[in-house]
């Protein structure tokens, strides 16, 4: 459904990790320093 448009996720550009971050991601996560969704791209 996403892929086809009918469902949209907004993800702020600043919560866009690529997969070589995901540590970092990670440790943001954590440290409850993000607000809503993040996503890692590979």
């Amino acid at each position: 459904m996403i892929a086809s448009g009918v469902i949209k996720v907004d993800v702020a550009e600043q919560q866009k990790y690529p997969l070589k971050d995901a540590q970092r991601a990670h440790e943001i996560l954590e440290s409850r320093a993000t607000q809503g969704s993040s996503l890692l791209i590979p």
